[in-house]
């Protein structure tokens, strides 16, 4: 890897710019997290409302897999 005057970068170089990268990873993510948090918390009761909906969608999609299963054993 090359700096800007031409030279290769020492090792310390290349675990600083790791550092770095890893360290915006980590404060993107938190960010991301934070907002979803607060999404959740914003549109609570039309959240809640897709939760129950869900739920009966999940159990035919469970019923549909093990009559799957019933019917290949």
């Amino acid at each position: 890897m090359k700096n800007y005057k031409g030279d290769t970068m020492t090792e310390e170089g290349k675990s600083f710019g790791q550092m770095i990268k890893k360290a915006v990873k980590i404060i993107i993510g938190l960010v991301v997290i934070l907002v979803g948090i607060g999404l959740v918390w914003w549109w609570w009761p039309q959240f809640a409302i897709v939760v129950k909906g869900m739920f009966g969608v999940v159990l035919a999609l469970i019923g549909l897999i093990i009559v799957a299963i019933g019917w290949t054993d």
